[in-house]
């Protein structure tokens, strides 16, 4: 009798067989949150190089769009302005740029904001080679969109982090390192731009229009998968094993931006 008790007890799920779906279930957890945060630790590393770039950007519009300013005027009470048309344009990108990520994701988003900011350095370039006043404020316009991407970079850090203050600082203390280097390579700019025909402070310039391209580049390449896109993925679904780090990969809208050779550069991959 006792045997039969036994033997019904665990088929009516009182034995091991409950237990072990319940092992099944925690193990899955621990694979998907070991997944998110490997990806996580990659698109960490992946905006902390794209900052790095970016910052030396800003240096342009903050130290050296006063000076070409006032050497193409002549009058340093027009010093002020290109710092003011740059503010403007950050600000004005910032509301693009939300828009785009909030459409295509991260990677798009701030990629395009870089290029903007390449654009705008260029354009600068151009209106010192002419000593034109209204493309310099045009070029700082434009600069404003690199501006907010390395503004709004540090918010991709936090998709998918359980730590984001710890993510975040990491982002916001790459940028600082640029922003503080970019200024002190006004001399060293300076002199290639002097050699190229063109006023000293146009050398930073000159800089950024590489740095945010740069910046551009790495974010494109290596920002796989979108961390929004896939944070959004998880939050929506709708059992706990359908977060599955592996089935919200296998969505089209996650899955296209994968390259075919995610298994050797994750690090989670086996």
């Amino acid at each position: 009798m006792s045997d039969w008790k036994t033997a019904s007890g665990e088929a009516y799920g009182c034995g091991p067989m409950l237990r072990e779906p319940e092992r099944h279930v925690t193990d899955e957890h621990a694979d998907q949150d070991a997944g998110f945060g490997a990806v996580q630790r990659r698109t960490v590393r992946v905006l902390i190089a794209a900052q790095l770039l970016g910052a030396l950007g800003l240096a342009a519009g903050g130290t050296a769009g006063s000076l070409l300013a006032a050497q193409i005027t002549g009058s340093e009470a027009a010093a002020g302005l290109p710092l003011s048309v740059l503010v403007l344009g950050s600000g004005v990108g910032a509301v693009a740029v939300t828009r785009i990520m909030e459409r295509t994701g991260r990677r798009t988003g701030l990629a395009t904001a870089h290029l903007s900011g390449a654009l705008g350095a260029g354009v600068v370039v151009a209106a010192a080679a002419l000593a034109s006043w209204p493309l310099l404020l045009l070029g700082c316009g434009l600069l404003g969109g690199g501006t907010a991407a390395v503004m709004l970079a540090r918010y991709a850090a936090a998709d998918l982090s359980s730590h984001s203050g710890r993510s975040i600082s990491a982002v916001v203390t790459a940028a600082s390192v640029g922003a503080v280097v970019g200024p002190n390579l006004l001399g060293a700019t300076g002199s290639l731009a002097t050699t190229l025909g063109l006023p000293g402070p146009a050398g930073l310039f000159l800089l950024a229009i590489p740095a945010f391209a740069s910046a551009a580049l790495v974010l494109l390449v290596f920002l796989r998968p979108d961390p929004l896109q896939l944070a959004r993925a998880a939050s929506a679904s709708p059992t706990p094993t359908g977060g599955s780090l592996w089935v919200l990969l296998g969505e089209s809208h996650i899955r296209s931006p994968c390259s075919c050779s995610a298994s050797r550069t994750w690090p989670w991959s086996g």
